[in-house]
């Protein structure tokens, strides 16, 4: 990239994270995460996934799961989430993790079946899904997030004027109902919080891509 996401930017406040789910076909075999480890385990290197395309959090967070669980899928890399996951709707392929911000309806349809939640606990739109915690897998969590970021330049009582501003709008009952409808979990930080996080999250998710070996398309 020409820049460096650390150094040339400030860093504002995070607004959101976006749990993702482990998704099937409805047809899919398994039901539980258990189900799905032990079929899957059954046939290595022949059950496939789709993503959003190479080097997507759809892609890394599923590249994650197969470390953590030992378990061996095909990737299949589509041009966004929306092609991923109608393919997957209609049964071309099977499994699929994505947002939980772009699949709600589906799952609530029936197009979907959500096998658990990579997040420390249930997302209160889906209250049935279990937590990968909880179903097997201790620890495991993936999300997307939001946030606002400046020029490195930008002075620190600007930085502190939307910071404030948009930690009050995510406090704001509506705005918080309405993010949660959508699958997002509102987390406001301070700006030393989210750079903090940044700093983790930049060099962690790059060791990932690097072992698996994956080529931004």
């Amino acid at each position: 990239m020409p820049y460096d996401p650390l150094k040339d930017f400030s860093s504002v406040v995070q607004i959101a994270a976006s749990p993702y789910l482990l998704l099937v076909n409805p047809d899919f075999p398994a039901k539980t995460w258990p189900e799905f480890l032990a079929f899957v385990k059954a046939q290595p290197g022949k059950l496939s996934y789709a993503s959003a395309g190479n080097g997507t959090l759809q892609h890394l967070g599923m590249e994650m799961l197969k470390r953590e669980a030992g378990i061996d899928l095909v990737h299949v890399p589509y041009k966004g989430s929306g092609p991923a996951i109608t393919d997957v709707m209609a049964g071309h392929v099977g499994i699929t993790f994505e947002a939980a911000s772009g699949t709600l309806e589906h799952v609530r349809a029936g197009k979907l079946r959500a096998i658990a939640v990579a997040m420390p606990q249930r997302i209160a739109t889906l209250p049935g899904v279990p937590t990968f915690s909880e179903a097997g897998l201790d620890g495991f969590v993936v999300a997307g997030f939001t946030g606002l970021l400046a020029p490195a330049d930008t002075p620190a009582e600007v930085i502190d004027k939307l910071n404030a501003a948009y930690t009050q709008a995510l406090g704001v009952p509506a705005v918080r109902e309405r993010m949660a409808a959508m699958g997002l979990q509102p987390k406001p930080t301070t700006p030393a919080e989210f750079s903090a996080f940044l700093a983790e999250q930049i060099p962690l998710n790059a060791k990932i891509l690097q072992e698996a070996g994956v080529k931004v398309d």
